[in-house]
């Protein structure tokens, strides 16, 4: 977006403005000076030939008269009158007579005594010793633009008959020169500062043309270049300058860009295949481990449903005698009834597992998954003569996750503990032969899930590749490796961990961290709720 008051060209025509404004001022500083000192110069020669013309008067006028020199010129009027008329026209104000030791003797004013009043008697304006013209200056006044020299004197010495008598000084006031000049500044800084004013519309025009434009060009382009590509040709430029080639070379980058863009597309797209096919190959593996849970729980769960079956086919018996009281007809149905309703639990518990998981969050209370989980596996703990601990110390365990991928994570660990601890030969007392414990805690915003059994234990070198697919450490045939792996990427896509620890390779811990439930997943929860009906 381009602001019409404040954009490329407007900086363009201020930068110049000053740049020019200044070096205009620059130089008209410099010519103010040199003018300063002509002006300087040109009173200085005019005094010289005023000094010249003063004297030849004097000279020739004694000649005739033949009088002291000094009586000679303060008592001829005509002289007096014609030195007077001598300073007006060259711009002085006063001559000035001295003798030898530089006393005033006489003075000629234009205007009487103004410049006998500034400089008192015996000051010294010629030095006698020399025979050139000498020029001070004196005082300060303001001149065009600084402060300059107030008054310049010029002296020139009295030569009689080849005696010196002493010297001869003129005297301008150069203020009010000065004064003229400065009432002529004001035309001079208007035309100063038009010429600037033009000079930079000049310039700014021409850089457009030839600047700005074409940048206004590959800006139009850069904002037309998308997800559809670039017009052909339109960074066109025939121009062989550094302008030119930039515009070439910006050409063929889009070129490439563009290039890039459509094999990117194809990468991202081949990938986006593969990622899918990655997933679909993920959820197999953890269908297949479901199944192979499911399959090495179905020594217990036959155990489980074939112990009440047993029951039932007992009482069915005795139904079938006769001389049965109706009291003990009733209690025999109930006792059929509470086998039947154990073998559904089993049921039930072993369809959870095998259930397809939809993939959806809800609020999971993690000590009723545990105590659920476990449940399952009482047949076959107490069947290998495990010791199960509970320690459920946590204050807070709702999390908002998956509760059929919690579950799956459960079960492998469990199995995974109950393998171990039956490969492990030493017995912990004549009645159990090991120990599983589930313990739960509290760390700031999460709950850790704590797995701990007395098996076999891991190495360290084998715990470095504990997570890695098809990596086990049972023996041939018992496992797939794809139990802690599963695990692992479950834990992983619901926001959590998993880690798996063997203090001096005895038993092993597999600790689970989860965050715990806040208010914004309550209302994520909730609004879920409210959508589904």
């Amino acid at each position: 977006m381009r602001f019409p008051f404040y954009g490329l060209k407007t900086e363009i025509f201020l930068n110049l403005f000053f740049t020019v404004f200044f070096a205009m001022t620059l130089i008209s500083f410099i010519i103010l000076r040199l003018t300063e000192r002509k002006i300087i110069q040109h009173r200085t020669d005019r005094g010289c030939l005023i000094l010249k013309v003063i004297k030849k008067s004097i000279m020739d006028d004694l000649f005739i008269s033949e009088r002291n020199i000094f009586d000679h010129i303060r008592h001829n009027v005509s002289l007096n009158n014609k030195i007077k008329e001598l300073l007006a026209a060259g711009g002085f104000q006063a001559a000035v007579f001295t003798d030898i030791k530089g006393n005033f003797i006489y003075a000629v004013h234009l205007k009487s005594g103004s410049f006998a009043k500034r400089y008192p008697e015996k000051q010294t304006f010629f030095s006698p010793h020399t025979n050139h013209y000498v020029t001070r200056l004196y005082g300060k006044t303001w001149g065009m633009v600084w402060p300059v020299a107030k008054m310049v004197t010029v002296s020139a010495p009295l030569f009689y008959k080849k005696e010196l008598y002493g010297t001869l000084t003129v005297a301008c006031d150069l203020t009010p020169v000065f004064q003229s000049l400065r009432s002529s500044q004001k035309p001079v800084l208007i035309y100063l500062v038009f010429n600037t004013f033009i000079f930079s519309i000049m310039g700014t025009y021409l850089l457009s043309k030839k600047l700005v434009s074409p940048i206004h060009r590959l800006l139009s382009a850069s904002e037309k270049f998308n997800d559809q590509g670039l017009l052909s040709g339109f960074f066109f430029s025939s121009s062989t300058n550094e302008l030119g080639q930039l515009f070439r070379s910006l050409n063929m980058m889009f070129r490439r860009l563009e290039e890039n863009r459509k094999d990117m597309k194809k990468q991202i797209s081949s990938l986006q295949q593969a990622n899918h096919k990655l997933k679909l190959a993920q959820h197999e593996l953890v269908r297949a481990e479901k199944l192979a849970s499911v399959g090495r729980l179905s020594a217990g769960v036959a155990h489980e449903i074939g112990n009440p079956l047993t029951v039932i086919m007992g009482y069915l018996e005795l139904l079938k005698m006769d001389g049965l009281t109706e009291e003990e007809h009733h209690d025999f149905l109930e006792r059929i009834n509470h086998e039947m309703m154990r073998i559904k639990h089993t049921i039930k518990q072993l369809a959870d597992l095998t259930r397809p998981s939809p993939n959806e969050k809800s609020l999971v209370n993690v000590h009723e998954l545990l105590k659920n989980t476990v449940e399952i596996f009482k047949p076959r703990l107490s069947k290998q003569k495990i010791k199960l601990e509970f320690a459920l110390n946590a204050d807070q365990y709702i999390v908002y996750s998956d509760l059929n991928r919690l579950r799956q994570v459960f079960v492998n660990i469990i199995m995974n503990a109950i393998d171990a601890i039956g490969e492990n030969s030493q017995k912990i007392s004549e009645t159990y032969v090991g120990t599983f414990s589930i313990v739960t805690c509290n760390l700031l915003d999460r709950i850790e899930i704590i797995f701990r059994d007395t098996g076999t234990g891991i190495s360290n070198e084998k715990l470095e590749h504990i997570f890695e697919p098809f990596y086990t450490t049972k023996a041939e045939g018992r496992g797939a490796g794809l139990g802690l792996w599963v695990c692992y990427r479950l834990i992983k896509d619901l926001g959590g961990s998993i880690d798996v620890e063997s203090p001096d390779s005895k038993g092993a811990v597999v600790t689970v961290g989860l965050h715990i439930c806040n208010q914004e997943d309550k209302d994520i929860y909730r609004i879920g709720e409210e959508a589904h009906g």
